[in-house]
This record gives structure tokens, sequence and C-alpha cells, in this order.
């Protein structure tokens, strides 16, 4: 929860792009169109670079 409030509530700083990286790590994805964050069921089958 801190690493969410930290990214959403902290924008523009070092804490926010910290908080990101450390989501990315635990297998959470952001997506724009939506600006908020997902987690998968399971990892995909084939990825890309995008």
């Amino acid at each position: 929860d801190v690493l969410f409030y930290a990214f959403y509530y902290q924008q523009g700083t070092y804490q926010q792009y910290l908080a990101a990286r450390e989501l990315k790590k635990q297998s959470w994805r952001y997506h724009k169109k939506y600006n908020t964050w997902f987690q998968r069921h399971e990892e995909p089958k084939i990825t890309t670079d995008e």
C-alpha cells in the first residue's frame, strides 16, 4: 500500500520513481491509458519490447 501511495501522491519525485521501480519488480504493470497498476494472473506466453 505504501508503494501505491508514494506513486500516486508524490508525483514527479524520486520517491515516485523508486515506488514504480519496486512495483515493477513485484510484477505490477502500469497502464498509461487507465492510469492504474495491474498484476497478471500468469506470465504471458509471448512478449514484445512494448
